[in-house]
C-alpha cells in the first residue's frame, strides 16, 4: 500500500480532469449567449448612433437658427450639415457645411441593418428645431442572429421634432416600447 508523503500539497489528476470537466461545460453554455449579447449590443451601438446624431442636427438647427439636416448614408453612418442649397444629400462629410459625421465603422458591423420604415432621409430640422413634414422611423436589427434572439430598435422622428428610441418586443406597458 502507497502511503502518503508528509506535506506533500497539490491536486491529483482527477480532481484536474473534474476541473477542466466543469469550466468546459460553463464554456459551452456561456459562448452561444456571449454572441447574442455581442450583437445587440451593436444594434443598440448603431441606433443610439442614430439618435445622437438626429439630436445633434435638432440641437444645432436651434443654436444657429438655420436649416440644419441630417442625412443616413449606408449602414448606420450619417452626416449631419447646414442645408444645402439646392437642397439634396449633404455634401462630403469633410466639407465645409459639415457639422458632424460618423462613419458605420465606428461601432457597428455590417451585420447590423437600419431601414427607413416611415418617411425619408434626409431630415431637416427648422430653425425652431421641429422636422416639419419630415417624420420618420428607423428600423435598426441585425442579420447575424435568428429573429428570435435579435433585437430591434427604432428610432422615431416626429414633425414636431422629438426624438425616440423604442423596442418593438417589449410589452405595451413598459415605457420603453414602441407605441403602436
Amino acid at each position: 500500500m502507497l502511503s502518503q508523503r508528509q506535506g506533500a500539497k497539490g491536486v491529483t489528476l482527477i480532481e484536474l480532469m473534474v476541473g477542466i470537466a466543469i469550466l468546459t461545460i460553463l464554456f459551452g453554455i456561456a459562448v452561444p449567449n456571449f454572441r447574442v449579447w455581442i450583437q445587440n449590443g451593436k444594434v443598440r451601438t448603431a441606433a443610439e448612433s442614430i439618435q445622437n446624431g438626429l439630436q445633434v442636427a435638432r440641437v444645432e438647427a436651434i443654436q444657429r437658427n438655420r436649416r440644419v439636416q441630417f442625412d443616413l448614408r449606408d449602414g448606420s453612418s450619417w452626416t449631419v450639415c447646414l442645408q444645402p442649397t439646392p437642397a439634396g444629400s449633404c455634401p462630403d462629410p469633410d466639407g465645409a457645411t459639415t457639422i458632424q459625421s460618423r462613419s458605420a465603422d465606428e461601432g457597428s458591423s455590417d451585420a447590423v441593418t437600419v431601414d427607413v420604415e416611415v418617411g425619408a432621409v434626409p431630415i431637416v430640422f427648422d430653425p425652431s428645431g421641429r422636422a416639419p413634414g419630415n417624420a420618420a422611423e428607423f428600423l435598426i436589427d441585425t442579420t447575424a442572429l435568428a429573429e428570435d434572439e435579435s433585437r430591434q430598435l427604432r428610432v422615431i422622428v416626429s414633425t414636431s421634432g422629438s426624438i425616440r428610441m423604442c423596442e418593438d418586443t417589449l410589452p405595451a406597458d413598459d415605457l420603453r416600447s414602441c407605441p403602436p
